[in-house]
Order: C-alpha cells, then sequence, then structure tokens
C-alpha cells in the first residue's frame, strides 16, 4: 500500500466491474458530508496504477461527487492488484455497504466468465445462479423499473429480480400467441374459492295438504 497524497480529480478513472447504486437520498447524505469535511479530510479513495491514470478500485461515487463540487483535488492510496482482485474487492465493498445494484451485476456476469465466479465466491452457488438466469430474462421496461426503484431507496434483491422477470418474459411470449378465452368459473382461482364457501341451507315449506 502507497499513501499518494492529494492527486489531481482528472488522474482518476472508473473501472469496469463496479456494480454499485446509491439511492438519491444517501447520494445527497454522502456529498453534504464531503461538504462539511473538505477535499483533505475525506476519505482517500483506493486506486491501481493504469498507464497514466489511476483505476479506481473503492470510492467511486466520492470522485464522481468531488467534480459536482468542483474539488481540483483528492487524497488517494495506491495498492497493487490483478483484475480479477479489482473485480472481489468492488463486490466485497458493495456487499458490505449494502448498495450492490443486482441488476447491473447480473449485466456485468452475462459479459465476463471471470465476474461469476467472483459471485460465486462470494454470494454463493445458487444465489449467483438465480441472478445469472433471471438477469438473462429481464427485458428494457423490467431493468427500467427496477432502476428507478434503486433510486427511490428501495431494496432490490436477487430474488425481487427473479419475481420481475418471469412475468414480464411471459407476457411478451403471450402477445404471439392465440388470445386465451376468457376464465372459467373452475379456471378462476378467485372464483373456485368462492365456490367453495359453505352455502346457507334454506328451509323448505311445506306443502298444505
Amino acid at each position: 500500500m502507497k499513501m499518494l497524497g492529494m492527486v489531481p480529480v482528472e488522474k482518476f478513472k472508473p473501472n469496469e466491474w463496479n456494480a454499485i447504486e446509491l439511492s438519491a437520498e444517501d447520494e445527497a447524505k454522502l456529498k453534504q458530508q464531503m461538504r462539511v469535511s473538505g477535499p483533505e479530510k475525506t476519505e482517500p479513495i483506493t486506486v491501481r496504477r493504469a498507464g497514466e491514470h489511476y483505476e479506481i478500485i473503492n470510492g467511486e461515487k466520492r470522485w464522481r461527487i468531488a467534480q459536482q463540487l468542483g474539488w481540483r483535488e483528492l487524497p488517494a492510496v495506491e495498492i497493487e492488484a490483478s483484475d480479477y482482485e479489482v473485480k472481489k474487492y468492488c463486490l466485497s465493498y458493495n456487499l458490505l455497504r449494502g448498495t450492490v445494484n443486482y441488476v447491473k451485476l447480473a449485466k456485468l456476469m452475462q459479459a465476463d466468465e471471470e465476474m461469476v465466479k467472483v459471485c460465486r465466491e462470494l454470494l454463493g452457488e445458487a444465489k449467483t445462479k438465480q441472478l445469472l438466469e433471471s438477469g438473462k430474462r429481464l427485458t428494457k421496461e423490467a431493468e427500467e423499473i427496477l432502476q428507478e426503484a434503486t433510486m427511490k431507496g428501495a431494496s432490490v434483491t436477487p430474488e425481487k429480480i427473479q419475481v420481475v422477470a418471469r412475468p414480464l418474459r411471459n407476457t411478451s411470449q403471450r402477445s404471439l400467441r392465440r388470445p386465451k378465452r376468457q376464465p372459467t368459473r373452475s379456471s378462476c382461482a378467485w372464483c373456485s374459492k368462492a365456490l367453495r364457501r359453505p352455502r346457507k341451507k334454506l328451509k323448505r315449506k311445506k306443502r298444505k295438504a
């Protein structure tokens, strides 16, 4: 580990594997904290050397906010890390903070086999498989819905992605099929439940002789 001190913000660049997402509220809080603390007292971002630049491993949001605030420099720490280690560090940091964008992570896994290995190591085989398969079924509309929910502070988990992906896929496929008949009393779940309700016995009137 090497302390770099204050580094010009234009010397940094984000890495390609950071599946991070902050809600608008959390990002506003971070921005206010940084505005109060100032550049020198902001937590140093972790980087690795990448040619003439420093590739960000941890601290991409701080770097972007620093540019919004008009800062010219940020403190940084340099480490040596392989691509696999950078991917693992990014996901580990985001898991610890609860800032993982699982939709983005699913897309990364589809494009990068090594990212799948990282997820298996940190998330487990079952959750990785679930997320990978659900991500392949997501439509553009579903991605936008989930992204909007994330920005509003909702927790978008792999389980929720699986729920959203399945019905949207089925809906698009149904449009290509013959239209289904309207549900009958026997096929409608609500009606079937209603029909199972006990009926009141009606008293029969005795016929007059």
